[in-house]
């Protein structure tokens, strides 16, 4: 049963295949769109050099300068295969490692303080299962670009096998890495950060749930003014963990966004494999979560496919979040509000908030 949960998820990154490092190609600068991203890992290196699938004790920081190919749609993700088309294909004109946690903090600084006040901000990736250093950090690349983010992006590429049968492996790693992400939260805040953004995805947003919980334990109250947003997309969260894992955090910070599909069928047959009837990320009635102060966004008109990457990827989706300021005017209307490219269902649970969003051929059905 095990291998059927496997075999599911393979597909959502059997575009990546053939999987290496960051290609560095220089000349690409002129081809595509630059993005600053920064990385911390605690993975080992590998032959590459590059950060791998191996556990670290310490961590490392790096400075990657990437390149957003131009033919694509929002959300795609090309990554080389045996040749690189910088024209279709993400790549990087340069990467730096730190030489330590002091230049990094550095580096970051010098960044933040460009920016006037108010506008220091800072949001944190963290990647989910089956995903390569290199994927994580094009995937960031990606999203900035794509949802034209004015944060600081970081990610935090944690220990995972990238490897579709690494299942296990990977699951043990979000529990070896949770001290890494910790440290990299407080290193943030130390450098200026005015808001910290923490956005996990699948088996990610785990790690982010249980390293919020052991920074609300080792500083009780003190979480809301640490992390400024929360997002989990398509949790890979059993309900009965997260709920505990909220609990104990206590006060959410806020905002705190789920995003979920019931059409997410790698997160149903986790569910199956599990004995119950969803994952976090795949929740269908909001109810169960009434009690916690948080926003559920529904995402399940917009998924196809696997449906587990539809987050991250879906082009509809992207340019729904880049119209947040009419999705704030929604929500202040009342029950329903409309979108230039969909509807958007507004619907309030005791303490939480359900957005339904439906793209307009769902409408016009």
């Amino acid at each position: 049963m095990r291998l059927i949960l496997v075999l599911m998820v393979v597909l959502v990154q059997a575009a990546c295949a053939p999987r290496g490092p960051i290609v560095v190609l220089p000349e690409t600068a002129a081809i595509g769109s630059q993005q600053t991203i920064f990385a911390a890992s605690n993975r080992a290196p590998d032959e590459t050099g590059q950060p791998g699938a191996g556990r670290a004790r310490t961590m490392e920081y790096y400075r990657i300068d990437t390149v957003v190919p131009p033919d694509r749609q929002p959300g795609d993700l090309a990554m080389p295969g045996y040749g690189t088309d910088p024209r279709r294909h993400f790549a990087a004109t340069g990467i730096d490692r730190y030489a330590g946690t002091e230049q990094f903090r550095h580096k970051l600084r010098e960044m933040l303080i460009k920016r006037p006040r108010g506008q220091r901000e800072v949001i944190v990736f963290v990647h989910g299962f089956n995903t390569t250093f290199a994927e994580g950090v094009m995937r960031l690349s990606q999203l900035t670009y794509d949802l034209r983010t004015p944060a600081v992006p970081v990610v935090f590429s944690w220990p995972s096998a990238g490897f579709a049968l690494g299942y296990e492996y990977d699951d043990e790693s979000t529990i070896f890495a949770r001290d890494g992400l910790e440290e990299l939260l407080l290193s943030l805040q130390d450098v200026g950060a005015e808001r910290i953004l923490l956005a996990g995805h699948s088996m990610g947003a785990f790690l982010a749930m249980e390293t919020m919980r052991q920074m609300a334990i080792a500083r009780p109250g003190s979480l809301r003014r640490e992390i400024g947003g929360v997002i989990l997309m398509a949790p890979d969260i059993d309900l009965d963990v997260f709920r505990q894992q909220a609990e104990r955090i206590g006060d959410l910070p806020q905002p705190f966004v789920v995003v979920v599909s019931a059409r997410d069928r790698a997160l149903r047959i986790s569910a199956q494999l599990s004995g119950q009837e969803s994952r976090l990320g795949n929740l269908r009635d909001v109810s169960e979560l009434g009690d916690l102060d948080l926003t559920v966004v529904n995402v399940t008109g917009l998924s196809s496919g696997l449906g587990h990457t539809t987050p991250v990827s879906s082009p509809t989706l992207i340019a729904l979040a880049n119209q947040l300021g009419d999705l704030d005017d929604a929500l202040q209307a009342g029950p329903s509000g409309r979108l230039g490219l969909g509807s958007a269902t507004v619907l309030t649970i005791q303490n939480a908030t359900e957005i339904i969003l439906t793209p307009a051929t769902e409408i016009l059905r």
